[in-house]
């Protein structure tokens, strides 16, 4: 029995062999949700068993997935007790349920060890199991239907320019956009929150402004607000002398009452008695995984940089919202220096060599239109393929290609890992990158040894990295709630105890 257990994890790390295994404790591990770039399916399996009790999540789609996360998720009880034989089936059991599913799709698998269940009362609720997060295969299908996602976007964004007649900096102090509502229905507080409620002869910093009133649920499913619009409570609002005392003091008592400002254009200001319903236009915003670009841009305003992108698979929400940028505030906003790049252009991954793996294109663009029509060149030429990508070749391209930029800004996708790390000790400008797809906030950290090695920095959606190369050995740094520390001049994932993530 001993030596069919012992073939049988044998067999597992054969079919995993090209799959990263990482081991690492956490106090309680959150499930994840769908987006619209990534699904998750679930296996829902009792404490101390692998066999499966519920499955949630789309199996259909399973399916026709590309590149797989898996994680294994297992309690800490009894405490340090070896929990290698219940992991290995447990990872069985997901290869039983779905035969169909490759080796060579998974991405990485990461065993974790929920700390938060010391004592066998706690542990027994905590989940079990196994969970994939997946995307789809990109083919000319999926490639296509990107595109059309991004051509609606921009169709969005360009009408909304064109509403507003002027644009205002997102890097400034203004506050963005007009609401506009759907004027059909009138929601009710039972089913969609509060109404708005609108006070015209309020002013912020000399501006008039509209005060909108709801909870939170109505105003994100009946107005266009932005994701870096933000919607705050009353208390709040009244502490930064937001609203008036008498705002606050009509709403603060108000169960699920939010407030955001807008700055409307003068002639969208509403009169009191007017009805406006009729002459208000709505159309729903696009959904967007988030907003990592537009932050990342708006907090930073680099100068003489070359625009460096991943392009390959889905990354469209994140190149959706670069020619967003450019489309609102042109070129000169940001660079005339761009250069895309899918891995490859179709190649097929045994002919992908480190420096050599081509799919790069670029060139110094004076518009927008320009960008725009090579980046989608870009993704139409790609198909797909492994997971690791050829940055760095893109990177030295960007360099060859313009030697005045004193930098590259990276937009890099956080599941792929970098092909040709081999080549970084080539790059002589530092790279700032744009971290996309961050999930369960843990950091690819192929990312964070680049920024290192290249005296660059490191940009998530709500946080900037900079000045990493002035770590020294043994220095730690926070990044969302994961820890990181320069380990033999490289940096390393820290697990909830501060003991290096190992692998399997």
């Amino acid at each position: 029995m001993k030596n069919i257990f012992l073939l049988s994890i044998g067999f597992l790390l054969m079919r995993c062999a090209i799959a990263q295994s990482l081991q690492t404790r956490i106090s309680r591990y959150a499930i994840p949700r769908d987006n619209g770039m990534e699904k998750v399916l679930v296996l829902k399996m009792p404490y101390a068993h692998y066999n499966i009790e519920a499955i949630i999540g789309d199996t259909v789609a399973l399916r026709s997935a590309g590149e797989m996360m898996v994680d294994i998720i297992c309690t800490d009880y009894p405490t340090e007790q070896s929990l290698a034989a219940l992991n290995a089936n447990r990872l069985a059991a997901l290869y039983k349920a779905f035969p169909f599913i490759n080796n060579s799709q998974i991405n990485r698998v990461t065993y974790y060890r929920q700390t938060g269940g010391g004592e066998k009362e706690k542990a027994l609720p905590m989940f079990h199991g196994v969970v994939v997060r997946y995307r789809a295969a990109q083919n000319a299908t999926t490639i296509k239907n990107d595109l059309e996602k991004l051509e609606e976007l921009l169709a969005y964004y360009e009408k909304k320019k064109l509403q507003q007649k002027k644009t205002a900096s997102l890097r400034g102090e203004d506050i963005r956009a007009t609401p506009t509502y759907t004027p059909e229905k009138k929601s009710t507080v039972e089913s969609n929150g509060k109404p708005p409620y609108y006070d015209p002869s309020m002013s912020l910093k000399g501006k008039k402004i509209t005060y909108i009133i709801g909870d939170e649920t109505y105003l994100r499913s009946r107005f266009s607000i932005p994701d870096s619009q933000r919607i705050v409570d009353f208390k709040t609002a009244y502490k930064k002398d937001l609203i008036t005392k008498r705002v606050y003091q009509q709403f603060n008592n108000k169960p699920k009452s939010y407030l955001t400002l807008y700055v409307p254009l003068a002639e969208e200001i509403p009169d009191e008695g007017k009805d406006t319903t009729d002459t208000i236009d709505y159309t729903p915003p696009p959904q967007l995984i988030d907003s990592t670009i537009t932050e990342v841009l708006k907090r930073n305003n680099w100068k003489n940089i070359a625009m460096v992108a991943d392009v390959t698979g889905s990354m469209y929400p994140y190149s959706g919202q670069l020619l967003v940028w450019l489309q609102q505030y042109s070129t000169d906003s940001l660079t005339k220096n761009f250069l895309f790049f899918n891995d490859g252009d179709d190649k097929p991954d045994d002919k992908k060599k480190p420096g050599k793996t081509g799919g790069i294109y670029s060139r110094y663009c004076s518009s927008y239109d320009e960008v725009k029509a090579m980046l989608k060149l870009a993704m139409q030429r790609g198909a797909g393929g492994d997971f690791p990508e050829n940055t760095i070749e893109a990177l030295l391209a960007a360099e060859k290609q313009f030697p005045d930029a004193t930098g590259n800004v990276l937009i890099a996708d956080n599941w792929a890992n970098i092909r040709d790390k081999e080549l970084t000790g080539q790059l002589k400008k530092p790279v700032k990158i744009i971290l996309c797809a961050v999930k369960s906030n843990r950091i690819n950290t192929d990312y964070l040894n680049l920024a290192f090695r290249t005296k660059g920095s490191l940009h998530l959606i709500g946080q900037d990295l900079t000045d990493l190369s002035l770590l020294q050995e043994g220095e730690i740094i926070r990044a969302g709630k994961t820890s990181y520390k320069i380990s033999n001049g490289e940096f390393i994932e820290l697990d909830i105890n501060g003991e290096p993530v190992s692998s399997f």
